[in-house]
């Protein structure tokens, strides 16, 4: 048993070094030897008499724990094939979209169908405990595997519902198999596609959704690829293609020899024309930072959003002889204009941190339309250019005789962006940049120093700035009693 067990180890050690098993050292041989006596006398001596199967486990998890490297990991045949289905969106689970929350998850979309929308569970519902366990803690990859698990089996989900509190909802999981492709029309100009991962169908129904989109003669595109981890590289290849004329740059990957090989588009673009915009946050890596970089290294798409995770190398599945696989970092990436996205990602073009605005801020790109910003205060509604739009947060209120409005909301929705610094809040856009400073009351505005008196409050957590600091940037602003109007010149 033990002799077998070696051989895998050895299999595994040798893959990962790179070493042919004939030209192995006697060092590294001698080591190998070390390791079977170590888990045979283990298993002789040991009071709990562990198994072979745990002792391998603790190999393999050893060795790949001292590479360093949270890509590189060991699949056994059941785990393949969970990855497998997870790049196609075939699960098991409850069927919703998560977004990161400032301290849980939000529920974006309710997959039609699913045993959550059979439950009960709604769009903007945050998650806060499963099984009566808080998430709090628990970073968003936890959180998803907490929420997953076998077909038929039951968990409580407990949610915290806008004006209602929490609510808890016993749900059912189920199969779920969700098109990795979505798409819609934001208005009559504009399409509005959503690809929530690379899978092996994913450059098919994107091209399938393409067509369907251009039937209708949009003029504008908004590609959503927030909170997309990534996949397969071709896919994500083949839909630059669709954008790109023929042997265009996609990708360069570089192996730990410094051998470079280079993705490019195949095909004719059927989308030429269409202006595009490329949706990303800090959950947003790998295939899809390869894609949104690429679109723009070829000024065919503007990126708007958070900064993306940075992960810029690729990853081989090495298949094992027990028809597990050795998932191994392989290269790194670099965009058509030589830009290493490991670690640092991409910067969108324009930053908009508020996850409601991200859609509505790249229309504004695209369209190049001046924002209008309302508050039905009576009613609790915002309006952006006449269409209301998804808003859980405050209102604006009055403070001091003065009127204040929530700070990065509104500020973002006028295609402003904001910065927090440590003493300073600095706002800028259309060319002008205003800096705030609440302790003294100082603003800087285009350089020139201003004075006002409490020009922002902080109220459970969240900055309001006032109406009179909002004027040093010439804003049309219009308030009644039911409503407050903000519009750029």
């Amino acid at each position: 048993m033990f002799r077998r067990v070696l051989l895998i180890v050895l299999l595994i050690g040798l893959l990962l070094s790179g070493v042919p098993a004939a030209g192995a050292d006697d060092a590294a041989i001698e080591d190998l030897l070390l390791l079977e006596e170590m888990m045979g006398r283990l298993n002789q001596y040991h009071l709990d008499q562990p198994e072979p199967g745990q002792l391998m486990q603790g190999a393999i998890n050893g060795m790949l724990g001292s590479m360093e490297d949270p890509y590189t990991e060991y699949f056994s045949p059941e785990e393949l094939k969970e990855f497998a289905n997870s790049l196609d969106n075939d699960l098991f689970g409850i069927g919703v979209e998560l977004r990161p929350g400032d301290y849980h998850p939000i529920v974006v979309r309710v997959i039609p169908s699913s045993p959550a929308k059979d439950a009960g569970i709604q769009a903007g519902d945050t998650i806060v405990a499963v099984d009566d366990a808080s998430l709090k803690g628990l970073n968003f990859a936890e959180v998803v595997q907490v929420i997953r698990g076998p077909e038929g089996s039951k968990v409580k989900i407990t949610v915290d519902r806008p004006g209602k509190g929490q609510k808890d909802f016993i749900v059912v999981r189920g199969h779920i198999n969700i098109p990795t492709v979505d798409s819609s029309l934001l208005d009559d100009q504009t399409g509005y596609i959503y690809v929530g991962s690379f899978g092996s169908e994913t450059a098919n129904e994107f091209s399938s959704a393409l067509s369907d989109l251009l039937a209708e003669d949009i003029k504008f595109l908004v590609l959503d690829l927030r909170n997309n981890g990534g996949g397969y590289l071709q896919a994500a290849v083949d839909m630059v293609s669709q954008f790109l004329s023929p042997g265009s740059a996609v990708v360069s990957i570089v192996d730990k020899d410094g051998n470079t090989d280079s993705y490019v588009t195949s095909g004719w673009p059927s989308v030429a024309a269409v202006q595009t915009a490329i949706v990303v946050n800090e959950s947003s890596a790998s295939a899809a930072e390869v894609m949104a970089g690429a679109m723009r290294d070829h000024d065919r798409a503007v990126l708007v959003g958070t900064q993306t995770y940075g992960k810029g190398v690729m990853q081989t599945v090495i298949p094992l002889s027990n028809k597990g696989a050795l998932k191994v970092t392989t290269h790194r990436y670099y965009t058509p204009s030589g830009t290493d996205l490991d670690g640092t990602g991409l910067i969108p073009d324009r930053r908009v941190l508020t996850p409601e605005l991200q859609l509505v801020a790249a229309a504004q790109v695209l369209t190049e339309s001046n924002p209008l910003l309302e508050f039905a205060l009576k009613d609790n509604i915002v309006r952006i250019n006449n269409q209301d739009v998804e808003y859980l947060g405050p209102m604006p209120q009055m403070k001091s005789e003065s009127l204040f409005i929530p700070l990065r909301f509104s500020l973002e929705a006028l295609g402003y962006e904001v910065f927090f610094d440590l003493n300073c809040i600095r706002i800028s856009g259309f060319g002008d940049t205003l800096e705030v400073y609440p302790d003294s009351g100082k603003l800087i505005f285009n350089k020139d120093e201003k004075e006002l008196k409490d020009p922002i409050k902080t109220v459970e957590g969240v900055r309001y700035i006032s109406l009179e600091a909002l004027k040093l940037l010439k804003l049309n602003i219009n308030t009644t009693p039911d409503n407050v109007s903000i519009a750029t010149r």
